[in-house]
């Protein structure tokens, strides 16, 4: 009748808790969750059921306090009737506290906003993974330099040691070339 536009009406005599329960599941149905005016229906009937239960369980409690003839007795009927109201709206809010509670709002997202946040997870995405390339870049430029600076420097070593060994073979010719210019001097010397 909801899905229809119908009027709902609870009546005292049902079974008020079965009917909101039977009410609750129509809501998450999603030809309810869908219309608002069908949920805002069956919200507002499930408050009526909500009403009819409190009274009935507040008049219980407050009648069962008193004697059946101070209950049926028309000069103490406003007292208890104020007595009654009272309960009432107690357990009303508390029913629907337990109402509120139990309905979980469709939580129907606007596909535009849905698919900015896969947007954003997917730029989110692309920033870590140029940020995780940028780091490895970054990593195998500092070995490139590394291994640059080895290289230059077993260069500068190979050079120093060549021009060590030139050094060497020089120091040895000159040497030898005195050793040899001493030899001849000495040749000379003995003819």
């Amino acid at each position: 009748m909801a899905l229809q536009g119908g009027m709902l009406q609870a009546f005292p005599q049902q079974d008020h808790q079965a009917h909101m329960t039977a009410h609750l599941a129509m809501m998450s149905t999603p030809a309810a969750q869908i219309n608002p005016a069908v949920v805002a229906s069956l919200q507002g009937h499930i408050q009526e059921h909500i009403g009819m239960l409190a009274e009935g369980i507040a008049q219980q409690q407050i009648l069962a306090k008193y004697p059946p003839e101070v209950a049926q007795n028309p000069q103490a009927m406003p007292m208890i009737q104020a007595e009654i109201e009272r309960a009432a709206a107690q357990i009303i809010a508390q029913l629907t506290e337990q109402f509120t509670q139990s309905v979980t709002p469709a939580q129907q997202q606007d596909p535009l906003v849905m698919i900015r946040q896969q947007e954003l997870a997917i730029k989110e995405q692309q920033i870590q993974q140029d940020a995780q390339e940028t780091a490895m870049k970054m990593a195998a430029d500092a070995e490139k330099e590394r291994n640059k600076v080895l290289v230059a420097q077993q260069r500068i070593d190979l050079q120093d040691e060549a021009t060590q060994k030139r050094a060497d073979v020089a120091r040895e010719r000159i040497q030898a070339q005195k050793d040899i210019a001493q030899m001849n001097a000495r040749m000379r010397g003995a003819r």
